[in-house]
């Protein structure tokens, strides 16, 4: 390549460049703490919405949603003093007007530039939030179902219970309790059949109430991964 093809081929390493973060998922921004945002990636306009001219000299609190402007200066700080910060989850105005969810990061540079990253995480923060949903929901109708449901993890014997149920059963939430601790001893080789299958259900009398127990093997389940026991109360029935 001779010396005036050069600047040619720089020009066309740029112009891909440019197309390559045109398309990227990731925001880039380039900020200095008096003249706000001095260098906009092309990502922002499908990712915010907004042209890179518009985003240019916006500061912070332009941008981010009001109760997440300290936040956001609190990390660029940060990573002035050490480098790096986050990433954050934070929210960021779209150009429609409504406000999105941002993973955020910060690196600085040493001329007083700080890099900053941004990564929508909407879906993210829906799916999260469907799940902390759901297990509430469950949590809150197990604290008040008379069957007590735990899981026994095969290799440890250890106990994790589903909801509050087993605490009045047990008088504990340790998540280190193993069923040896919860069942009599003397019907330990009982319960272990029902753990193995040999038996269908057995009949526990536990704190003086006589409980139906049935186990089923889930340990090829993932989110699981253990006997699920189900002991069910047998009205009028003590020990």
């Amino acid at each position: 390549m001779n010396d005036s093809s050069a600047p040619a081929a720089s020009r066309g390493l740029r112009a891909f460049e440019e197309v390559v973060l045109q398309h990227s998922n990731d925001v880039g921004l380039l900020l200095h703490p008096k003249y706000g945002v001095v260098y906009a990636s092309p990502a922002v306009e499908h990712v915010l919405g907004f042209t890179v001219d518009h985003f240019l000299g916006m500061l912070a609190s332009s941008w981010v949603h009001p109760d997440d402007v300290p936040l956001a200066i609190e990390q660029r700080q940060l990573a002035v003093r050490s480098g790096h910060s986050g990433p954050v989850q934070l929210r960021g105005m779209h150009s429609d007007g409504s406000h999105h969810w941002f993973e955020a990061e910060w690196w600085h540079l040493a001329n007083d530039h700080t890099v900053l990253h941004l990564r929508n995480v909407d879906h993210r923060r829906e799916m999260a939030d469907d799940i902390a949903h759901h297990a509430a929901r469950t949590t809150n109708l197990l604290a008040h179902a008379a069957e007590i449901v735990v899981v026994v993890q095969v290799g440890t014997s250890t106990v994790t219970p589903l909801g509050d149920a087993f605490v009045r059963l047990a008088g504990t939430d340790s998540e280190a309790y193993t069923w040896q601790q919860l069942i009599p001893a003397a019907s330990h080789a009982d319960f272990e059949r029902l753990l193995t299958g040999e038996l269908q259900q057995l009949a526990l009398t536990i704190g003086g109430t006589t409980y139906r127990c049935r186990a089923v093997d889930l340990t090829d389940q993932p989110a699981v991964s253990g006997i699920a026991v189900y002991l069910l109360p047998q009205c009028g029935v003590t020990g």
